[in-house]
């Protein structure tokens, strides 16, 4: 018996980490707060798997930088109940929400961080350590996500 032929292999990148570091933090200290992003398509992404603790404008900071990566629309499954600042309820669960927030909408309607909430530096990491959106460990977080 012959095996059948495969034509041609492709390997997609979809899925990236966040994670979230405290102000001042170098190579080697632990991160506080992770967030795993699946590429839904080249504009939208779902966020989910959060874990440590985050303050809003540590989340505007990633959502800045995914604005800056041609993402548009973000998605994240809360618990029931639990909301998504500048988020819309798309889809209803039994126990966990789907809401969708429309990045341009949301960062034009809220201009400037929240007063007093300084984000803590941020690493961006994929499967592609080349990848031109990743912080390098050791970089003090800078309000962008250039390297």
């Amino acid at each position: 018996m012959n095996a059948p032929q495969i034509g041609r292999v492709d390997i997609e990148h979809v899925a990236s980490v966040a994670r979230f570091y405290r102000p001042g933090a170098v190579f080697g200290d632990p991160h506080t707060a992770t967030i795993y992003i699946t590429w839904q398509t080249p504009q939208q992404v779902l966020l989910g798997a959060a874990t440590g603790r985050l303050a809003r404008s540590d989340l505007r900071a990633l959502a800045e930088a995914l604005l800056d990566q041609g993402i548009e629309t973000i998605q994240a499954y809360r618990a029931k109940g639990a909301v998504v600042p500048g988020g819309i309820l798309i889809q209803g669960g039994e126990q966990y929400d789907l809401w969708q927030v429309d990045l341009v909408l949301t960062l034009a309607a809220h201009p400037n961080p929240v007063p007093g909430d300084t984000p803590g530096r941020w690493s961006f990491e994929t499967c592609d350590e080349s990848d031109s959106h990743i912080t390098p460990k050791g970089t003090p977080w800078t309000g962008s996500n250039a390297s």
